[in-house]
């Protein structure tokens, strides 16, 4: 072999078979050749037995498609089977539909890219997309229609104008934005200070019971505001259910107005010496007694929490009668104003 010389010819050597294949080389015979045309048509540069219609070999970038001396992209494939393409702009397009049933691989892209569909993503049930990083590295365009993984490392805009109907499982750190997502998504995790962002929301997959925005800090569900704690709302058809504390029997009952509406005394076997009401009740707020006896008569001192309002305070029960007493808070007096008094049977 001498390397400044070169042979074009006919193989008739067993190394590349019947003696037909045309060669380049430096070595007579085609040993050594740098590319070979065989019989069948296979073209192989830097391989002499090629299997396909054309074969490239080499540790390294295989192809170098130039527009010119600047703009290019190679491709290269690894000691794992791996492509590479790397296009100089930094852009890989792909111009029309691309359906694959089954997309073993994984699609990978970088911070230094986009991947960009102008048709349809179709199913790539089995492989996962990864790494779209950054704001350089987005989603655009075409429609996604399954995609199994979505793993953006720190992408701040995963599926721009993009629709993603299944997805089983969507990753991010970033924002999910403009897109729609319409169904199959298994969990959906977001970066604490980032936000997901949609019109209405359905909820258990039913277009009957949707949450909207209905005004800054308002919430609608099905149109009809829901009240919040700060919001002021006309409330109708709604009951508001009494807070009650029971005692058996207490001398000196304690009562929390932040916590109890009333207070019922079922059986009371001693005389009462206070009564002590804690919290801090509002003006006008109403707090109810139902008290009866043990069937004896019973003393009840009410303590420096109450006053007599429009009714004086009632001193004792009624022997086996219950004893109804209505207070409503006085934040002038900061007392407990007895508004109304009744016994029955």
């Amino acid at each position: 072999m001498d390397s400044n010389n070169w042979i074009i010819g006919i193989a008739d050597s067993d190394l590349l078979g019947d003696g037909t294949e045309f060669f380049i080389g430096q070595g007579t015979g085609g040993l050594n050749s740098n590319m070979v045309i065989k019989t069948d048509g296979n073209v192989g540069i830097g391989v002499t037995d090629p299997d396909t219609r054309l074969e490239l070999f080499h540790a390294g970038n295989q192809l170098k498609l130039s527009f010119d001396g600047t703009d290019n992209a190679t491709f290269g494939v690894d000691t794992d089977g791996d492509l590479t393409i790397t296009p100089s702009g930094g852009d890989v397009t792909i111009a029309s539909t691309v359906n694959a049933t089954t997309f073993v691989g994984a699609l990978t892209g970088t911070a230094s890219g986009n991947l960009v569909s102008g048709g349809a993503l179709g199913t790539p049930s089995a492989g996962t997309l990864t790494n779209c990083d950054g704001t350089a590295a987005s989603l655009t365009a075409g429609a996604v229609s399954t995609i199994t993984g979505l793993a953006p490392d720190t992408a701040t805009t995963q599926a721009t104008q993009a629709s993603i109907t299944t997805c089983t499982n969507l990753v991010t750190v970033g924002t999910l934005a403009t897109g729609s997502i319409a169904s199959g998504f298994g969990t959906i995790n977001i970066g604490t200070s980032n936000a997901v962002s949609c019109g209405i929301l359905e909820l258990g997959h039913a277009s009957d019971t949707t949450l909207a925005r209905s005004a800054a800090g308002v919430i609608a569900v099905e149109g009809v505001v829901i009240p919040s704690i700060s919001s002021t709302n006309t409330l109708t058809n709604k009951r508001i259910t009494k807070r009650v504390k029971t005692f058996t029997s207490d001398a000196t009952p304690d009562i929390d107005s932040d916590d109890y509406d009333a207070v019922t005394i079922t059986a009371l076997a001693a005389d009462i010496t206070d009564v002590n009401v804690t919290g801090t009740p509002t003006n006008f707020q109403h707090l109810m007694f139902r008290i009866k006896d043990d069937g004896t008569e019973r003393e009840i001192a009410w303590g420096s929490d109450f006053e007599a309002g429009g009714v004086a305070l009632p001193d004792t029960t009624v022997a086996g009668k219950t004893l109804l007493v209505e207070f409503i808070y006085d934040s002038v007096d900061s007392k407990w104003a007895c508004e109304a008094t009744s016994s029955r049977a």
